[in-house]
């Protein structure tokens, strides 16, 4: 097992643990240790901030004959960084008064802890994506994960999260769309066979992946014009959740266009 390994498997028992205790009163708390240990979790990878060896992950999947494989790094350790530690000071913010005032108010705490930790978990997936199939896994993990932490106040934010992710199905629809014009181009879903095709490729080709790429990233991202489900979501998203998402949510749309458009 690798530290990739460890690093993920940790930050899914914080989803498991939280879901079975996320009523106890102190379990802010607790979110944030264990949170303090995913941030140890990635210092120990921190030599690829410094042009260490990428970290593979032991498991790799095979999908219709794809091999699938996930590994870390120089950018993914970064935003890795980012993502862990603004969890860690959201839930930090939480675990007080805010927790206490947000349970009195008929608001889940559980709801609220496990969404926000299956967003860091998603998010890491979405980070050690070493292929474009586990690119998409991970974004539409994130996608369904944001849309927990957005209806975890209940009552109108349903409506703005189920908004929020009818834009993100149209993102994924047009990265989907983006996958399988990859597969027909290099006739595989791995990085390397995009990077050696793309010499070959066409103007009109290169412009419907960016666009289509671009079109599906840049959705959460909330750039112009598809920017119309940000305001309110966030708005009705509980304070801790809404500064977490508007710190790092986005970023991970950054994160998967600089993946892809590097390969063009």
């Amino acid at each position: 097992m690798t530290e990739l390994d460890t690093l993920l498997l940790f930050s899914g028992i914080t989803v498991l643990y939280l879901l079975l205790f996320g009523r106890i009163r102190v379990v802010g708390w607790h979110a944030v240790v264990l949170y303090g240990i995913q941030l140890l979790g990635i210092w120990k990878l921190a030599d690829l901030a410094y042009g260490g060896e990428v970290v593979s992950s032991s498991l790799s999947l095979n999908l219709l004959d794809a091999e699938l494989t996930w590994r870390f790094d120089a950018l993914s350790w970064f935003f890795a960084v980012i993502t862990v530690g603004a969890a860690f000071l959201s839930s930090w913010f939480a675990a007080g008064d805010w927790l206490r005032k947000f349970r009195e108010e008929g608001g889940n705490t559980t709801l609220f802890h496990v969404a926000l930790a299956m967003n860091v978990f998603s998010m890491l997936v979405l980070l050690a994506s070493g292929d474009f199939i586990t690119l998409f896994i991970g974004w539409e993990l994130v996608s369904w994960a944001s849309f927990l932490l957005m209806i975890a106040a209940g009552g109108v934010a349903l409506q703005a999260g189920l908004r929020y992710i009818t834009y993100a199905m149209g993102g994924a629809m047009a990265i989907l769309a983006g996958l399988g014009l990859v597969y027909n181009l290099a006739g595989s879903l791995s990085y390397q066979a995009l990077i050696d095709v793309v010499p070959s490729l066409g103007t009109a080709q290169v412009i419907s992946l960016v666009l289509l790429f671009g079109i599906g990233f840049g959705i959460k991202m909330a750039v112009l014009p598809f920017h119309l489900w940000q305001a309110r979501a966030y708005a009705l998203t509980p304070g801790p959740g809404a500064a977490f998402l508007g710190a790092i949510s986005s970023r991970m749309g950054l994160y998967a266009i600089v993946v892809v458009l590097v390969q063009l």
